[in-house]
Order: C-alpha cells, then structure tokens, then sequence
C-alpha cells in the first residue's frame, strides 16, 4: 500500500505541474475565473487517478488473499483425505521394492528398517533413478516424505515422482539437490521437460532432515519445503498416475546414501480402491 500511495502523490504532482506549466505559458496573467475552473479540473484528474490507483492496489491485495485462503483451505481438507499406503515403510514393505538392481546407468539397494527406507546408489553415467510402490493410481493428491542426505556428492539429487503414467515412461519429478537448490521438471519420451526452472529455497537445510511435499488438485500443483510453500504451477500434461520417490547423480563414479521416512499419499475418499493390509 506505500507503493500505491507514492503513486498518487506521484500523479498529484504530475497534474500540479502540468497545470503549472499551463498557466506560465500564457502571454498575460490569467483571469481569478480561469484560474479557479483550471485548479478544478486539476483536483478532479488528480481524485480520478488516484481512486484508480487505489482501486487496482485494492484488487490485487483482494486477489492475493483470496488465493492464499483458497490454498489453506484445500491444505486444511487434504488433512482429512484417505491414506492411499500405511506412512511406515514397515507396514507398507509389500508395496516397495527392496533388495538391489542394476541397469546400464548403475545400482541401487533398498532396505526398510524401523520404518526407514535407506536407499544407496552409485553411478556408470549420469543418472535419475525413481522408486514407485505398489498403489492404485490418483488424481488429486497429497505427498509428502521426510528424508536426510546421508552421503552425496553436492550435485545430487533427491525428490518426489507423481502422476507417473501406468508404463511409468512418463511423470512428474519435484527435485532437490544438495544445496538446497529446487526444480520441477516433467519426463516425456525420454526427454526433460523444465517446468520450474532450478531456483534457491531457504527453507531447505542442507545435511539435515527435510519435508518435501506436492499438493495437486487436477492440473494446479503446490510445492512444499519444510511445510513452507516454495513454488505452484498449473500444467495438463498428466492427469492422474502414481506416485514415488527418486533420487539423482550427475556423475561417472558419483555414489550416495539417503533414508526416508513417514512417505504419505493421500487422496478424497472414495477416488481410489480401498486397500488391504499388509501382512
């Protein structure tokens, strides 16, 4: 609001000395007459343009909070949507894969204990590795994970995989390095697609343990980093799947470590099938 207000002191000024120049331009001293409709007619352009600045300023604060309660408020019902998989890695250890596996890029090997999942990787070549547990999949969605880096290089990378397509050929990937540097990108036949461009997030805390989460309701989605909203965007592409986890290395010979815990995926009741304990 002191931005609207310079502005219209701004646009007072500005009509005060047109209406100055208009006087000092004359050849003879104007009339008390002219003067007083010339002052009128300033004041009046002046209470225009300021009501307008003031009205656009308005509309803007109105829309600003308009969208950040309408956020809250789908956040605050996501609390009550039905979890799609038990939190606990443990409980939920016949929908994830564990053991080791190997492809042209490199390794990895998962284990769960004390409901932890550890993930250890190393790299042949650059590489972005993605883990999907056994789920149906979902439409709207809330996903959140908290993990710690517990060994990798500063360039690496770890995140969330959601909307994965049934061939898993296609998802998105909300991504953070080391740093505590972000992005979000989209995987199409074989190609990176840049939605978010990589970008800084306080929030994040290097070494220690962090919440990622996504919030998605159709095509808009909202980022999370330590329960603080970073990022929203809006894209079609995909529109439902199955979510995940991933992690990156940049590298030849890159190695790393990362554990996670309380993986949640939730969904509004009744969008998905209901699921059967694990034994």
């Amino acid at each position: 609001m002191i931005a609207s207000i310079r502005k219209i002191q701004l646009a007072v000024l500005t009509v005060s000395l047109l209406f100055t120049a208009a006087c000092g331009g004359a050849s003879g001293k104007p009339n008390q007459a002219t003067l007083t409709a010339q002052l009128n007619r300033s004041q009046q352009l002046a209470t225009r343009m300021a009501q307008g600045l003031q009205s656009t300023s308005l509309a803007t604060d109105l829309q600003l909070t308009a969208t950040v309660q309408a956020v809250e408020a789908l956040f605050q019902a996501a609390d009550n949507w039905e979890l799609v998989l038990p939190a606990d890695f443990e409980q939920a250890s016949a929908a994830w894969v564990t053991g080791e596996d190997s492809n042209d890029y490199g390794s990895s090997k998962w284990t769960i204990d004390l409901g932890k999942l550890r993930w250890e990787a190393a790299a042949t070549q650059g590489m972005v590795w993605w883990s999907v547990p056994d789920m149906p999949p979902v439409s709207d969605f809330y996903l959140s994970v908290d993990t710690r880096q517990i060994s990798a290089p500063p360039d690496s990378l770890v995140g969330l995989t959601f909307r994965v397509t049934e061939d898993e050929e296609g998802y998105y990937l909300f991504q953070v390095d080391a740093g505590g540097n972000f992005a979000v990108y989209q995987l199409e036949d074989d190609q990176w697609l840049a939605l978010l461009s990589w970008r800084p997030a306080p929030e994040y805390i290097p070494g220690q343990a962090n919440q990622l989460a996504v919030l998605g309701q159709g095509a808009q989605f909202y980022f999370y980093i330590n329960h603080e909203m970073v990022a929203e965007m809006y894209d079609e592409n995909l529109a439902v799947g199955t979510t995940g986890l991933a992690i990156g290395l940049n590298n030849p010979g890159d190695s790393g470590t990362w554990e996670f815990e309380s993986f949640q995926v939730s969904s509004p009741a009744g969008s998905f099938p209901t699921p059967t304990a694990n034994p």
